[in-house]
């Protein structure tokens, strides 16, 4: 019932209304064969909030959404790519590097979704992300995804591992 109302208030734009009633879904009871249901509403939320421009409590989500999460990659890079869109970019290569262990071979696991369209760089460092990683033709590899990037990170920190810092 909250989750519907949740979605009601939310299509109406009143986005307190849909926060509180998204939280009351989230907190009422849950059977342990709802995890995945309820897994579901927190990325539901999640999304909400960012439509909304609440970056802050969707990274908070994002923080309560990570401790609860199966050992899927497919789950890991989505997980990460909303953490690189609240801006919190050492957690979202956390969630890269624990999905690139879960499948280490590139064609175990499908591609994430391409990069954002903004650049990640940061002052005397190639890329916030990849800072060991060389740019391509000046922004950080932003025609690939992210899992190629994981496991270009994992295979470069392990020829050279002082160079992440």
């Amino acid at each position: 019932m909250n989750l519907e109302l949740a979605r009601l208030e939310a299509a109406r734009g009143d986005a307190n209304a849909a926060l509180r009633y998204y939280h009351n879904a989230l907190y009422a009871p849950w059977t342990a064969e709802q995890t995945d249901t309820r897994r579901a509403v927190r990325l539901e939320l999640i999304r909400f909030l960012l439509t909304t421009h609440q970056s802050g409590r969707a990274e908070s989500e994002l923080v309560a959404l990570s401790t609860d999460l199966p050992n899927t990659p497919a789950l890991r890079l989505q997980v990460g790519n909303l953490f690189l869109s609240v801006g919190d970019n050492q957690r979202a290569l956390d969630q890269f590097e624990q999905a690139l262990g879960l499948a280490p071979q590139d064609a175990a696991v499908p591609a994430g979704p391409p990069l954002p369209s903004a650049t990640m760089r940061r002052p005397n460092v190639t890329c916030a992300i990849c800072p060991i990683l060389p740019p391509i033709s000046g922004t950080c590899v932003q025609s690939r995804t992210w899992w190629s990037l994981a496991i270009r990170l994992r295979r470069a920190s392990a020829q050279q591992p002082a160079a992440i810092g």
